[in-house]
């Protein structure tokens, strides 16, 4: 008797379960979103190509989700024609994906990413970077101060508390604020993106009537190096 209920209560919940699925709504069913599919890569990866190439990547139509897991080094633009900061970052048009390209020299792998839902697909892109043909020499673009100034007012840039010099390129290196006999005036160097700062210690204001110079060694990521010098003179307090 036990063994011709238990079956009787399997029997009723097979029916149950059978008849919720006999319920279904095919007006109700959502068709899941296809995922864009990657076809064609340009630079194939694998290649060795110039730091300033760009990656394009080319969906049959537009990616969602599209992310890029990348070394730090690499160029940030909103768009192809931006290109600063040193951020991993793309630049999307219709159906391509464009990444811009590192500024590191060396084996790089770029994982990248895209899809309405997990598990979405991925493929890892890898290149080795080389210094293109031609590379533009760094300069200085402009500053706070430009080389040969003689009637610079020192009550101005102590108030404002910096000297910032600004170069063609992003670069790394060193600054210092020095008299003109060579002696470090003790204001904070800073070299940041493109721009490299010095930065007012309280007690170490510059003064009138005085000539300082501007030194320092910066480099870019494709080993151009500058060492520069600005002289620049205070004009006398009225």
């Amino acid at each position: 008797m036990k063994i011709l209920n238990y079956l009787s209560f399997i029997v009723l919940m097979l029916s149950l379960f059978i008849g919720c699925g006999s319920d279904y709504d095919d007006d109700t069913y959502i068709e899941p979103p296809v995922t864009a599919e990657l076809e064609k890569v340009s630079p194939p990866s694998g290649l060795t190509i110039a730091v300033n190439t760009f990656i394009v990547l080319e969906f049959d139509k537009k990616p969602e989700n599209f992310q890029t897991d990348a070394p730090n080094g690499f160029r940030y633009g909103n768009d192809v024609a931006d290109l600063k900061g040193n951020l991993p970052s793309f630049s999307r048009s219709a159906k391509n994906v464009v990444i811009l390209s590192p500024l590191t020299l060396g084996n790089t792998q770029i994982m990248v990413s895209w899809g309405p839902q997990l598990p979405q697909q991925s493929i890892t892109l890898t290149y080795t970077f080389v210094r293109p043909d031609c590379c533009e020499p760094i300069m200085v673009g402009g500053g706070t101060v430009k080389d040969g100034d003689t009637d610079v007012n020192a009550e101005h840039i102590n108030t404002d508390g910096i000297l910032e010099i600004e170069f063609t390129a992003n670069i790394t290196g060193t600054i210092a604020l020095q008299t003109e006999s060579g002696d470090d005036v003790g204001w904070i160097g800073k070299v940041e993106g493109n721009r490299a700062k010095l930065e007012l210690v309280k007690g170490r204001e510059i003064q009138n009537a005085t000539t300082y110079l501007i030194v320092g060694k910066v480099s870019d990521a494709l080993d151009n190096e500058l060492e520069f010098e600005i002289k620049f003179s205070t004009k006398a307090k009225v």
